[in-house]
């Protein structure tokens, strides 16, 4: 059984301006999560579910709606108003510590 804990994600104006419409590795929510993971980590995003991986080592996990909705405004160019905040629980071993 994988031991789970809670991240906070917060995407803000500055973070989706650096992210890219329709880019899994590179979306905003993506960028987001990839903030609290550990080195070599990297989050992929595709509508409803987030997955995290490092070489061969992958945990997926299903969006929050609030997520899910931010990705298909985003990627259809509509307004967006921000902060968005959700919660996702990942694997302890691969976050970094509460600073």
């Amino acid at each position: 059984m994988t031991d789970l804990t809670t991240i906070h994600v917060t995407i803000t104006r500055e973070l989706a301006m650096r992210g890219e419409r329709y880019v899994c590795a590179r979306c905003p929510v993506a960028l987001a999560i990839n903030q609290h993971l550990l080195p070599g980590w990297a989050a992929w995003i595709h509508h409803t579910q987030g997955r995290v991986s490092k070489g061969g080592q992958v945990h997926t996990f299903a969006l929050p709606e609030v997520a899910q909705q931010f990705v298909a405004t985003f990627d259809k160019h509509k307004p967006v108003q921000f902060p968005v905040t959700f919660d996702v629980k990942l694997p302890k071993r691969l976050v970094k510590e509460a600073e």
